[in-house]
Formats: structure tokens, sequence, C-alpha cells
């Protein structure tokens, strides 16, 4: 249906509505004090880990049953030891290598702090010839 001349109706533009949930700054990130997650875990994670504690004694004598069992692959006799020493003393802990020409870990305390004191002062030197 055509508009009357000179009508003026036209629909307004719709600006989005922008809201911020109540535990949350205007930039988005959680307020002070404010939980992300006020209700916790959801119960389905802990009934999970009950389950599994519940069968925690069943699990390990399945391990032990295949790291016996003569006819099992190696393979699966290994993972099996592995896994029941594992949760018994926990994982190996592995080195990271940090070494190599420099290294301050052969150096004495004196040492690294004279040579963050030199390359301190050449920063500064540096710093001033630029300014």
């Amino acid at each position: 249906m055509p508009r009357p001349k000179g009508s003026k109706n036209k629909a307004a533009p719709v600006a989005p509505v922008k809201s911020t949930p109540a535990n949350r700054t205007e930039q988005g990130r959680f307020q002070k004090g404010v939980s992300g997650n006020p209700n916790g875990r959801p119960a389905v994670a802990m009934d999970i880990r009950r389950f599994a504690r519940q069968h925690t004694q069943e699990a390990f004598q399945k391990l032990i049953d295949i790291m016996r069992n003569e006819d099992a692959p190696i393979a699966e006799q290994r993972a099996s030891a592995m896994a029941i020493i594992e949760r018994g003393y926990g994982k190996p802990i592995q080195q990271v290598g940090t070494g190599g020409p420099g290294a301050f870990s052969d150096l004495a305390d004196a040492e690294i702090e004279a040579f963050i004191l030199d390359q301190a002062s050449k920063f500064v030197e540096e710093r001033s010839q630029l300014n």
C-alpha cells in the first residue's frame, strides 16, 4: 500500500543492544573479586571422577594382569608397567638443557652480578648516546 505524500513514517535504524554480564567490566574482563564460574565445577565432572575412583582397584588389577601376561604384546606389558609406576611414583622429571657457550650455571653468583652490571652500564651508555 503506497504511503501518502509527505508522510515521514520511516523506520528508525535499530542500534544493537550491548549487554554486559553482571560479573564483567565494560571491557569484558571479570570484575575483581567476582568468580568467572560462580556455580563451580559441573556435577557431571564430579560424577565421572567418583565413578573412576570406584573402579580404581579393578583398573589396577587389569594393568597388573596385562603386565604379567606372557602372551600379551610386549608393548602392552611395558605400557601397563609404566602406568603402574607413574601412578605410584609420578612421571620422571624431564631435564631441560640450558647450557652451552657462556652458560650461567657454570658461573659463581659474583660473576653473574658483575656480568649483569656490565651489561646494564653498556645499555645506559648506548641510550645516552642516542639522546
